[in-house]
């Protein structure tokens, strides 16, 4: 009995330290699979910021195109109805006969 006993501790010990060792063995596996993590979160990090950047700045370019498109569009329409007004003022401000008519009378 008493053999059994310690041939029972022996292989309790054993496991246990097999355990304690394939534990150190999986927390080293884990480390070094953090580690590969990282460096991928890093990098995906580093293309997020990219990209945001990216479209930040087509935002921006965006904006100045529309805003030149408008002006252009805008400026092409006053040449155009500038000279209409100024017709209708020029109008306006004739005389016609009937008015110096009435004027003298």
């Amino acid at each position: 009995m008493a053999e059994k006993e310690n041939q029972e501790e022996l292989e309790k010990k054993e496991n246990t330290e097999n355990n304690e060792k394939n534990q150190k063995e999986n927390q080293e596996k884990n480390n070094q699979g953090e580690m590969v993590s990282k460096q991928d979160y890093d990098e995906l990090d580093d293309r997020y910021k990219r990209i945001l950047a990216e479209f930040e700045n087509f935002k921006k370019r965006n904006s100045k195109e529309r805003e030149t498109l408008y002006n252009s569009i805008l400026s092409d329409v006053i040449e155009i109805i500038l000279p209409v007004v100024d017709n209708l003022e020029n109008a306006v401000k004739v005389e016609t006969r009937r008015r110096r008519i009435q004027k003298r009378n």
